[in-house]
């Protein structure tokens, strides 16, 4: 097992997911197993810890106090509350390098990490995640979740359920969430849609092979392909 130090100076350059500025320097240090892979990352900051700030706050204000921005932008996906940044990640992996469990000092599911995973068969999308949950794990957590993945048969994601527990952003919003995804004949992306599943939808549409909701999604994206004239001499 190897090990490596990364000290972060000033809070300028931290990733978003962490909060907006104003944060604390932090100090990562890094441990891998015999074949290289990162293993666990332990965070470190002055004092012990630092408080979590909402990283989509200024998206998610009221439009009368949130700045400018583009109307044709979506706004970010409804997200897991945290009391402070992360202490601890660790990664564990299956024989053909597939993550097989993650986590972290908090146990935030999918925000953060995502427990037990189960992907493909040998003879089946190896390379697939097809589930994972970390409910029912060793010690307590009010961010528990569970997702469950499904593919067509060229290996595309078509479909992803998301539920997550905890006090969800931007209040109001649900953490359970279904995911979309159409493709063309050639394997491109074409529509993505995203649907914030209510309490009753959780439990008619919150399972692979259950109907999608019967509302317009919460989200729909396409990406409208443009095929060129062939030039004529």
């Amino acid at each position: 097992m190897t090990a490596s130090t990364i000290q972060s100076k000033s809070a300028t350059g931290a990733s978003r997911m962490s909060g907006p500025r104003a944060r604390k320097p932090i100090t990562r240090k890094l441990q891998y197993d015999d074949l290289y892979r990162l293993t666990q990352i332990d965070y470190a900051y002055p004092g012990g810890t630092d408080a979590w700030k909402d990283p989509f706050a200024a998206e998610d204000a009221p439009p009368e106090s949130r700045p400018p921005n583009d109307p044709r932008r979506a706004k970010p996906s409804p997200h897991v509350s945290f009391a402070g940044r992360p202490l601890q990640h660790t990664f564990a992996y299956d024989w053909l390098g597939n993550t097989s469990k993650t986590g972290d000092d908090v146990r935030g599911f999918y925000d953060r990490s995502l427990g037990t995973i189960k992907n493909g068969t040998a003879a089946g999308g190896p390379y697939q995640l097809r589930s994972a949950t970390n409910r029912g794990g060793p010690g307590s957590t009010t961010r528990a979740g569970d997702l469950v993945a499904a593919y067509d048969d060229a290996g595309n994601l078509t479909t992803l359920i998301v539920k997550r527990d905890g006090t969800c952003l931007p209040t109001g919003a649900s953490c359970s969430t279904r995911f979309a995804y159409d493709w063309d004949e050639v394997g491109r992306l074409v529509r993505a849609r995203r649907w914030d599943l209510s309490t009753t939808e959780v439990t008619s549409s919150g399972a692979l092979g259950s109907a999608q909701p019967a509302r317009n999604p919460d989200v729909d994206l396409s990406h409208a392909l443009r095929r060129e004239r062939p030039a004529r001499d």
